[in-house]
């Protein structure tokens, strides 16, 4: 599993075609990804903590520093360039 060494800047996702639908954790997350897929788009999980807000970073990591909670964004199957989030990106990306 792929994890950000670095805040990720919401701007340049969007600029990639994606789009943030949710922030959730736990069991409802694979329900969550395990659904948009199923509707044939691409998901991208950011972790809470690598945000550029101050407050997600301290508040979203665990004593341990993982994550806590993740920020999930979608776009259409096949939608990105080569190299975008998911392809050298540090987030972690599921595929249908």
């Amino acid at each position: 599993m792929g994890r950000p060494d670095r805040p990720v800047d919401p701007r340049q996702l969007e600029a990639q075609g994606w789009i943030r639908r949710t922030l959730t954790s736990g069991p409802r997350l694979e329900e969550i990804v395990e659904g948009y897929r199923a509707l044939g788009l691409e998901t991208l999980l950011v972790p809470a903590r690598d945000l550029p807000d101050p407050g997600c970073r301290l508040c979203m990591a665990d004593e341990g520093g993982e994550p806590r909670a993740w920020v999930v964004y979608t776009r259409p199957a096949g939608a990105g360039p080569a190299g975008s989030p998911g392809r050298g990106h540090e987030g972690q990306r599921h595929e249908r």
